[in-house]
């Protein structure tokens, strides 16, 4: 399903911050000069638990966003539907007077 660009543009910046937050503990193990066990144990099981996390987290967004763009089709149908009623009501109330 096609998103809107404004929600578009906000799984763009949530993938482009999951994407940042995975290569953290990677960039600081570089940085941060620690003993074999981190480096080789830790910091790789970090940013697999990030990738997992965030990953979860991104299906439930778009989820989230695709459910909200097909319930705003089905409130524009209703809001038509109401608005035809709604005329109709007063064409005939018209009439009667």
């Amino acid at each position: 399903m096609k998103l809107s660009s404004g929600k578009q543009l906000l799984i763009n910046l949530y993938r482009a911050l999951a994407v940042t937050l995975v290569f953290i503990p990677l960039i600081l193990n570089v940085i941060v000069s620690a003993d074999i066990v981190t480096s080789l144990l830790y910091s790789p099981m970090y940013s697999l638990f990030l990738a997992f996390f965030l990953a979860s987290l991104d299906k439930k967004l778009m989820a989230l966003l695709t459910l909200n763009s097909k319930n705003s089709g089905v409130k524009d149908k209703f809001a038509m539907a109401m608005q035809q009623t709604n005329n109709n009501i007063n064409q005939k109330l018209l009439l009667v007077h």
